[in-house]
């Protein structure tokens, strides 16, 4: 309720139901009176409005201060001030003119200035730069004003656009260029960067200006004041188009006379010699003996149209080496220059004797081989060529080389020209028909002079010198060596030294050509600090190899021992195969008797049963027959009876055969005997076995007793082939062949 009476609702409510008490009348505070705390007239209940009943000051109807507070209970604080607060959300100063807020103190979120378009962007506001983005960043209203960029349509995308097409807009759209500077958006080629070219009446960079001076494909015209058909270089026009009394060459030396052009011809001497060419083409001919004998025959004829080129060689009397043909007439080759004039040329090969061995070759001036042919030619027709000779020049200046005087036969050398020095070149530098050594006034540089090598150790005899253009055989090109008679002795000749000066040189050398002093050819000496030490000195059994030959006991030593070769192992040597040496050779022996050194059965001494006269000598004692009773080489015994135990004379012999372990009963024969007082042997039948006689002195009764002989054989004494002879008191027998007919004979001496 309130206090004047007007109408006052509360609504309460109880669980589901809504009740609404209205009590009017002019009485009605008479009928509540309520408390008022702070006696300001106003009570908080009861329906008393009072909004702070602790502070007098307030109460509705009070007036309203800036103090943050609600003075007048109208639930606005500082409400009804006259200040204008707005929200400012973005804190951008400006508030936003449709959130007014009640107060008197600008707050963080507050502003008492309106006007922000945009209050949730701090950049947007009254106070902000207009920029081209599509919004209203100054809140006017209005958007991107005075700020938005002019484009013009670019529709060939050369880069360039089109001035009558402009386009606004913040940033540049697709197809848009920056400039106005096309002249023709249709065409990409054209542009202000472009180049301006020759096309026929474009304007290709946008100048206003059609194939003018800036073309950069206009064609160099140069004045042609002589109308001769070249211009003068010093005088070009650039055009896309020919201009009147000028040309397209620069090649006029003179435009001021139609007579001087490039086709002026003139006469030219080519080498700068000072000589202008002959009218002619000019060749060499080389010609050579193949083998360098002497034997050439035969000859090559030159000639134009069937006219022979004179050669200027005298005839020979060879048959085909005529006058006019060119030949070797001496040495080894032959040079020759010709020159002939246009026509055919045809060379020509005559046959004489050894006309086989020539070699020959037709050169140009350039020494370009043009026909060659060779070491045996062909004959008859050999080549032939149509030549067309040009003494003369196109030019347009007078050439600095061209001639008052002719008479040049080779125009492109300027080494070559009437009165040049003959130089060993292949070429006819004097223009006399004659080539290197074939012209008797060659001058040869110290460069083709040769020296003789005798002796063909490659160094020259420097006192033997030889001039030629080629080398000639047996010569060098130094004239190194000291003895051209000895190639041993050249400059590469190694002498050693000689110290103990016994002719033979040690390790030390030097290379040099004379002999130094103290110096030798050899390095034989394997002591060269001892003159008895070299090759070939006298060798000697001490351990010192004197004559150098690696072996310190030589065969050859002067005191060598002989030893002898014992080829069947026998322990005897062949007198016939001695060996020398301070050491025994292995296969050798110190004796020499063996007789047959290829038997080992066969030695002095051996016991090897002898058979007489086989061509055997068993034991080498120079007989081939036995010298034993049993020829075994062991000596035997033979024992005479004289008087027997048993009483009597007729007492038995012995012969006891030896052996290598002396003599034995078990190894004996009996001679019967009688009375016998010697034996003595022989061989008295010639056989070759050893034979005995048995001399008897007497028997029983007298001193006539006879003497009994036993032949030897290859099976003994042969007791059933006896002899007797008739003896009386015989005491000795003496054996000896008396009358020289090869048979032993018996002397009996008796009693």
């Amino acid at each position: 309720f309130s206090a004047g009476g007007h109408l006052a609702a509360r609504v309460g409510a109880a669980r589901d139901r809504a009740y609404v008490i209205v009590i009017a009348g002019p009485n009605v505070g008479e009928m509540f009176k309520v408390a008022d705390k702070d006696g300001d007239g106003v009570s908080a209940t009861f329906g008393g409005r009072d909004c702070n009943d602790e502070d007098a000051s307030i109460f509705p109807g009070a007036s309203e201060v800036c103090d943050d507070i609600d003075n007048d209970c109208n639930d606005l604080v500082d409400d009804g001030l006259g200040l204008d607060l707005y929200a400012d959300a973005d804190n951008d100063g400006f508030g936003d003119e449709d959130q007014p807020v009640d107060g008197c103190i600008e707050q963080p979120g507050t502003s008492f200035i309106s006007g922000d378009c945009d209050d949730t962007d701090p950049a947007i506001s009254p106070e902000a730069i207009e920029v081209c983005d599509g919004i209203d960043n100054n809140c006017d209203a209005n958007i991107d004003e005075g700020v938005l960029n002019i484009y013009f349509v670019d529709q060939d995308g050369d880069g360039f656009g089109d001035a009558g097409a402009p386009v606004e807009a913040c940033t540049k759209p697709l197809e848009t260029a920056e400039n106005s500077e096309d002249c023709d958006d249709t065409n990409s080629a054209i542009s202000p960067a472009a180049s301006e070219i020759c096309d026929g009446g474009i304007d290709n960079n946008c100048d206003g200006l059609v194939d003018d001076g800036t073309a950069v494909n206009q064609t160099t015209f140069y004045t042609d004041l002589d109308n001769d058909g070249y211009g003068d270089s010093t005088s070009p026009v650039m055009s896309c188009e020919q201009p009147s009394n000028t040309s397209s060459n620069d090649e006029d030396c003179d435009d001021t006379d139609a007579a001087i052009s490039p086709e002026t011809i003139w006469p030219i001497d080519l080498d700068g010699d000072g000589f202008g060419g002959v009218q002619a083409s000019c060749f060499t001919v080389r010609m050579e003996d193949s083998y360098g004998d002497g034997w050439n025959g035969g000859a090559l004829e030159i000639s134009v149209d069937g006219v022979p080129v004179d050669s200027g060689l005298p005839a020979t009397s060879a048959a085909e080496q005529t006058a006019g043909r060119f030949f070797v007439s001496s040495g080894y080759e032959m040079h020759i220059a010709f020159c002939v004039p246009d026509g055919q040329l045809q060379l020509e090969y005559f046959s004489d004797s050894w006309e086989s061995e020539n070699t020959y070759e037709l050169m140009d001036t350039a020494l370009n081989v043009v026909f060659a042919d060779g070491p045996t030619p062909g004959t008859g027709v050999a080549f032939q060529q149509t030549v067309t000779a040009s003494v003369l020049a196109q030019s347009c200046l007078p050439p600095v080389n061209a001639a008052s005087v002719g008479g040049d036969c080779n125009d492109l050398s300027p080494e070559v020209y009437p009165g040049a020095i003959e130089v060993c070149d292949w070429l006819d530098n004097d223009c006399n028909g004659w080539v290197d050594g074939s012209d008797s006034a060659v001058s040869y540089s110290i460069d083709e002079q040769y020296f003789v090598d005798d002796d063909g150790d490659g160094y020259g005899d420097p006192n033997n010198v030889v001039e030629a253009c080629d080398q000639p055989l047996n010569t060098v090109d130094n004239e190194d060596d000291c003895d051209d008679t000895d190639a041993n002795v050249n400059p590469d000749t190694i002498w050693y030294v000689d110290a103990d000066a016994d002719g033979f040189g040690g390790v030390f050398s030097i290379n040099t050509c004379q002999q130094p002093t103290g110096y030798v050819q050899n390095t034989d000496d394997c002591n060269d600090i001892d003159a008895s030490i070299y090759p070939g000195a006298s060798e000697y059994c001490d351990g010192i190899d004197q004559d150098c030959d690696g072996d310190t006991q030589d065969a050859d030593a002067v005191d060598a021992l002989t030893w002898y070769t014992d080829a069947d192992g026998d322990g005897f040597g062949d007198v016939t195969a001695t060996v020398f040496d301070c050491v025994q050779p292995s296969g050798t022996v110190e004796d020499a008797t063996d007789c047959d050194d290829t038997d080992d059965l066969v030695f002095p001494r051996s016991h090897e049963i002898e058979i007489p006269f086989d061509g055997i000598d068993q034991d080498c004692d120079g007989f081939d027959v036995c010298r034993d009773i049993n020829c075994d080489a062991w000596p035997d015994l033979v024992f005479a009876g004289y008087y027997s135990n048993a009483g009597g004379y007729n007492a038995e012999g012995f012969v006891f055969y030896g052996s290598e372990n002396g003599y034995s009963n078990l190894d004996r024969d009996t001679l019967p005997s009688v009375g016998t007082t010697g034996s003595s042997s022989g061989d008295f039948n010639g056989d070759g076995y050893v034979d005995v006689v048995l001399t008897s002195y007497r028997n029983y009764s007298s001193y006539i007793q006879n003497s009994i002989i036993y032949y030897g054989s290859s099976t003994g004494l042969d007791s059933v082939g006896t002899e007797v002879m008739a003896t009386a008191g015989s005491l000795r027998s003496c054996i000896g062949d008396l009358n020289d007919d090869g048979f032993d004979d018996i002397v009996q001496a008796s009693h």
